[in-house]
């Protein structure tokens, strides 16, 4: 592949006159479409990938779930990544088939072929809107971060802006005018856009965590993204405007949180789709309840095709009719009456309430890990799990009975007990949300991050816009104390956590022990009671 500068302001003009010849032409030369064709309901469909981490495979599926193809695999190669061309009938993706990762391409009646390859890694290919070129990253990589890239149909390649711009998982806007992509600003992973009109590089996001993993909405007036901790978990959802806000002010609005939402993605009428802790979820356009999309076990990184008129004639299609299998003969593990509770371990996430039994019906809500339940009926099985039907403090549905333990020892908990922890991690400064028989260093305990704590109890008012958090050794020992500056880097107060079980988290002045404002505590499912 021959590597080729040329003028961004030419290249940004030619990819605009062929998305106009691309869609007179569509338009002019679609044959007029078969019988069966029109029988079938236009749908929308994810690509995304799944498997295990280094052999990853890409699938498709309908956004009911009902219907699933597998694109590439299985093989031996690391398979991920893949992007839909803007006319639904190719996708992009990245592949080491070849030994170096590759940009490939799987054309509908064609098959896979190398669109990008060399001696480094091509990663993260996304198309331009028109379909005639993508823009993707490139080795050598510094600090996780490559450079961004583009190539054409014409098999031209060269690096983005005046001297290469460097980050990851590059998005192009809906307009052609921009792309989106992460990069590093001070260790933190931050949100940037480069504008192909002035070819400059300007900084969108001013997170305290790690914001990550860029999309467009489909009118390309705000950016989605997600959140995360310095594992790199997922801990939120956020849109922001698509423009710079003129300053370093955080212009962020929350989506959605819990249960490790990443990767989001917003198709044209609206839905949101991301990726929890092992499945695809859905966010409908006008409802705040998520909803498992079906048969997508381990997927990441969802990107929504256009609405297609037939299913695509992409990879292969995937038996989902489940094969029968004759429910086990065995008591009942609970009977109508018995009483039982949410297993903190295989629940540890919360467990859904759905409105019938089976995975794929309606999330009506969530129970917490050790929340006690009524049975009130079942079991009906549905191969292989057992649901039951519960009365619950927020209402009554069905739950799969795999996940819930007979009911004794501790009443559930209803608040994390907040814990400082100094001893078992005293050069990382974290906030410990600790379940009953948990304490600040038991093993899997979920801890929050100094400036994540600080982001939540900004929005409880603990402490002001333009404060943050510091932690400091009082006594000779490690992280015993955070103190409250301000942008003028001045201590304004301490934030204290603690006071018994469950513990709480209270603002102080400086010199005095005397609390200012409320006090908080944080319930299980993530929300603060503040008073």
């Amino acid at each position: 592949m021959r590597q080729t500068r040329l003028s961004l302001r030419l290249l940004y003009t030619t990819l605009l006159a062929l998305a106009v010849v691309f869609a007179g032409v569509a338009s002019a030369g679609a044959a007029p479409s078969s019988p069966a064709a029109s029988a079938a309901t236009p749908a929308f469909w994810l690509a995304y990938y799944a498997g295990q981490s280094g052999r990853y495979d890409i699938f498709l599926v309908s956004a009911d779930g009902r219907s699933k193809r597998q694109l590439t695999g299985p093989n031996r190669f690391d398979e991920a990544e893949p992007a839909w061309r803007p006319d639904g009938q190719a996708v992009a993706y990245e592949s080491n088939e070849l030994g170096d990762y590759d940009i490939w391409v799987a054309v509908a009646g064609e098959g896979p072929f190398v669109m990008v390859g060399s001696s480094e890694d091509e990663l993260e290919p996304d198309w331009e809107p028109g379909g005639n070129a993508i823009v993707f990253v490139q080795g050598p990589f510094v600090d996780n971060q490559g450079i961004l890239t583009i190539a054409n149909e014409a098999g031209e390649v060269f690096a983005l802006g005046t001297g290469g711009v460097r980050g990851r998982s590059p998005a192009w806007s809906p307009s052609g005018n921009q792309i989106a992509f992460m990069a590093k600003q001070d260790g933190h992973w931050q949100i940037f856009i480069y504008d192909f009109r002035s070819d400059d590089v300007e900084q969108l996001s001013y997170c305290t965590q790690l914001c990550r993993y860029p999309s467009w909405s489909p009118d390309g007036q705000t950016i989605l993204f997600h959140a995360a901790n310095d594992r790199l978990q997922p801990l939120s959802i956020w849109r922001m405007p698509a423009q710079p806000a003129g300053s370093f002010e955080d212009v962020r609005q929350l989506v959605l949180k819990g249960q490790a939402p990443g990767r989001p993605n917003q198709a044209t009428d609206g839905r949101l789709a991301f990726n929890g802790p092992n499945d695809l979820y859905l966010l409908p356009a006008a409802s705040g309840d998520r909803r498992l999309i079906a048969n997508t076990r381990g997927g990441i990184a969802p990107d929504w095709s256009p609405l297609l008129a037939a299913p695509p004639q992409l990879g292969k299609a995937i038996d989902l009719t489940p094969t029968p299998t004759p429910p086990p003969v065995q008591s009942p593990r609970f009977r109508p009456g018995d009483h039982a509770r949410v297993d903190p371990v295989s629940a540890w996430d919360g467990l859904n309430v759905r409105a019938l039994p089976g995975a794929d019906q309606r999330i009506l809500f969530e129970l917490e890990p050790n929340e006690r339940v009524t049975i009130l009926d079942g079991p009906v099985t549905i191969p292989p799990s057992p649901w039951y039907q519960v009365r619950a403090e927020d209402g009554v549905g069905w739950v799969n009975g795999r996940y819930l333990l007979p009911a004794g020892g501790q009443p559930a908990a209803r608040y994390f007990n907040l814990i400082w922890v100094p001893g078992c991690a005293p050069q990382r400064p974290l906030v410990a949300l600790a379940l009953p028989g948990q304490n600040g260093c038991t093993p899997g305990v979920e801890t929050w991050d100094l400036d994540f704590f600080a982001d939540e109890i900004r929005a409880q008012g603990l402490i002001g816009r333009h404060e943050w958090l510091v932690a400091v050794s009082l006594g000779g020992k490690a992280n015993q104390g955070l103190v409250i500056r301000d942008a003028g880097n001045a201590r304004k107060g301490w934030i204290r956590i603690g006071g018994g079980a469950p513990g709480s988290v209270w603002r102080t002045r400086y010199s005095e022990t005397t609390q200012v404002g409320p006090r908080c505590r944080l319930r299980t499912n993530y929300t603060w009671e503040c008073a």
